[in-house]
């Protein structure tokens, strides 16, 4: 084979490499191939799903969602600026299963925080319990050990101070009532931290979605009252033990929710 011969067939072989080499590289100028990311603000292709989860992501991407990994979205909250978050749906924190809602979606130390596009997206605590770390009156109650801080209300009160949709609510298995989300659920129907009860029955009682304490029934929606006393339960209802310290006014205070007699 003659020397010019093989030239041809080396730079032949070398142009094969570099287009080969082209596909697959990185750093490239924009617009990317197809399982690439443009960085708009520096005109770079980043390989799509490159960054792992709870990692820093541009938000100056064309998709930055695509930066990441399958079921995670690029998102800043809690001024810990953008990150690829994994999704998650949030919980209202009312019943102590509300960890283990948690602990099923997101890592140890991190909760499901509420997103207004809906959803929610797995990310640090904000406090620590002990001691409480939250800004006054607020108090941290930890999930997953991932701290949250909450609007205490006084739970016997007509007035409790929750606004809007929120009600005042027993948290998780604490002893802290406070402001919580309310959701549809009708009193007596079960309910959960993800599908809460109504803010009020038809009379305007306001609900909580809990069982007395020594029973196995499900979680139900039902209306609050002051144990022993049968005040704030119909005709019919008697008073039965939640839990204690439900009125920090008032240490012996104890909640219960108000059961049909026969039942």
């Amino acid at each position: 084979m003659n020397a010019r011969l093989l030239t041809l067939l080396a730079l032949a072989t070398t142009a094969c490499s570099a287009a080969f080499d082209f596909d697959n590289e990185r750093d490239l100028p924009c617009p990317c191939l197809s399982n690439y990311v443009c960085l708009l603000g520096s005109s770079r292709c980043v390989l799509k799903n490159s960054v792992d989860d709870y990692k820093s992501c541009s938000p100056d991407a064309e998709n930055p969602d695509d930066l990441c990994k399958a079921n995670s979205i690029c998102y800043a909250i809690n001024a810990n600026g953008p990150q690829c978050l994994p999704k998650c749906i949030p919980s209202n924190y009312a019943t102590p299963e509300s960890g283990l809602t948690i602990s099923n979606q997101c890592q140890n130390s991190k909760t499901c925080w509420a997103i207004p596009q809906g959803g929610g997206v797995c990310s640090d605590g904000v406090c620590q319990e002990t001691p409480n770390s939250c800004m006054p009156p607020q108090q941290c109650v930890a999930f997953n050990a991932a701290g949250i801080c909450f609007t205490p209300c006084p739970i016997f009160k007509a007035e409790t101070g929750c606004i809007g949709d929120q009600t005042c609510h027993p948290i998780g298995s604490s002893s802290v009532m406070a402001c919580v989300k309310s959701g549809n659920v009708a009193e007596g129907a079960p309910c959960s931290d993800q599908e809460p009860c109504a803010k009020f029955n038809a009379k305007m009682s306001p609900l909580i979605c809990d069982r007395p304490q020594a029973s196995t029934d499900t979680r139900r929606c039902r209306k609050v009252c002051k144990f022993p006393s049968n005040n704030g339960c119909d005709t019919g209802e008697e008073c039965n033990f939640s839990r204690s310290n439900a009125d920090p006014d008032d240490p012996p205070a104890m909640l219960g929710v108000c059961v049909r007699t026969g039942t």
